[in-house]
């Protein structure tokens, strides 16, 4: 039967890297898949980097592991390197695989599987989903892909009802390509108001442009509009925006929110059908009064402090046994067992209203 199976395991289908081991050791290999595409010369300076005695031939040639050289070009896509002894990881077809014996400790293959994983086309992909604005060394704008962290947020927990029962509409709102507008999202510090943006990002379709605080002046730039013209159809965030929004009669110049106003309602807006998430925690009534026009503010929602059963049921969801006999912020609750050190002196509580969607 042994035999059988290593006959079967040198058929012409058979992965190389389990074809060489089987013709190494007269032995099957432990196997270890990752279906995921990559860039074939990143893998290689990963594992180069990361194993410096490995042998990489692309060329898979079993002449070749007779020799000890890392000389090698990229091939057609394709990977085959020798990590340590009886220990191979080979690259083809959009699938890595990993053989090793029994010798091998499987924490340190999980742990390579899992960095691999990180540097996955597929991956990037879905990094790409969310990027910030930046300037070059030469001042041109240009776009950083980042990943956000992965959170598993259930939002019928983690916040009030009205904002779940507002969730579809947002979500509806940002995957269709045929709308544009302004969604405002505020209340108190803590409330969750960056973590239910996590979870916009990894719940829908759209691409999500993170502008920081420090180019909020270059959207009254001509440069700017040019740039962001290229990327129709995207979610550009704001966040905690409150001097780029607030009233204009509090500010000398006005241009910024005029562009911002016209990247999110204006014929520009109409032209790329652009979308602006804008986060802050100042009161409402300091805000600039032409944002809140019907059909140009689509939704606001203000954050606020978790519901007493919610929060209560919360701590029995995190294991942590207490009762609280008043409403709390996500921030509280997830740290109520962290000790920062810091002894406080005073604390005042801040009451906000409820959502408006505007029809």
């Amino acid at each position: 039967m042994e035999t059988n199976k290593l006959i079967q395991a040198l058929h012409a289908q058979q992965p190389f890297s389990v074809r060489y081991f089987v013709l190494k050791n007269n032995k099957l290999p432990n196997v270890v898949v990752l279906n995921s595409k990559f860039d074939v010369i990143e893998l290689a300076n990963h594992i180069t980097s990361n194993f410096p005695e490995a042998i990489l031939n692309p060329t898979k040639r079993i002449d070749y592991f007779l020799t000890n050289t890392k000389e090698w070009n990229a091939y057609n896509g394709k990977l085959f390197s020798i990590i340590k002894e009886n220990f191979f990881i080979e690259y083809e077809d959009d699938n890595v695989y990993m053989c090793f014996d029994e010798n091998i400790d499987k924490e340190e293959i999980n742990s390579i599987k899992n960095k691999l994983r990180l540097l996955s086309i597929d991956h990037y992909k879905e990094a790409n989903k969310f990027s910030m604005i930046k300037k070059n060394d030469y001042g041109d704008f240009e776009l950083a892909n980042f990943k956000t962290r992965k959170v598993e947020v259930d939002i019928n927990d983690n916040y009030n009802d009205d904002l779940v029962d507002l969730t579809p509409d947002i979500i509806n709102f940002i995957n269709d390509k045929n709308r544009n507008g302004i969604v405002l999202f505020h209340g108190i510090p803590g409330s969750g108001k960056t973590t239910y943006l996590r979870y916009l990002i990894a719940n829908t379709e759209a691409k999500f442009i993170y502008l920081p605080n420090n180019l909020f002046s270059n959207i009254s730039d001509p440069h700017f509009i040019s740039f962001i013209s290229s990327y129709p159809n995207s979610i550009i965030v704001l966040e905690d925006c409150e001097e780029l929004i607030k009233s204009r009669d509090q500010q000398n110049d006005t241009s910024g929110i005029t562009n911002m106003l016209n990247l999110g309602d204006g014929l520009l807006g109409d032209a790329l059908q652009l979308k602006l998430i804008c986060t802050f925690n100042c009161d409402l009534s300091k805000i600039d009064a032409a944002i809140m026009r019907k059909g140009r503010l689509v939704y606001r929602y203000e954050f606020d402090k978790l519901e007493l059963d919610k929060t209560n049921r919360l701590f029995t969801k995190l294991g942590i046994e207490y009762a609280s006999k008043e409403k709390m912020t996500l921030t509280d609750i997830f740290n109520f067992k962290h000790d920062n050190k810091i002894q406080k002196t005073s604390s005042k509580s801040i009451g906000f209203a409820k959502k408006t969607v505007i029809n």
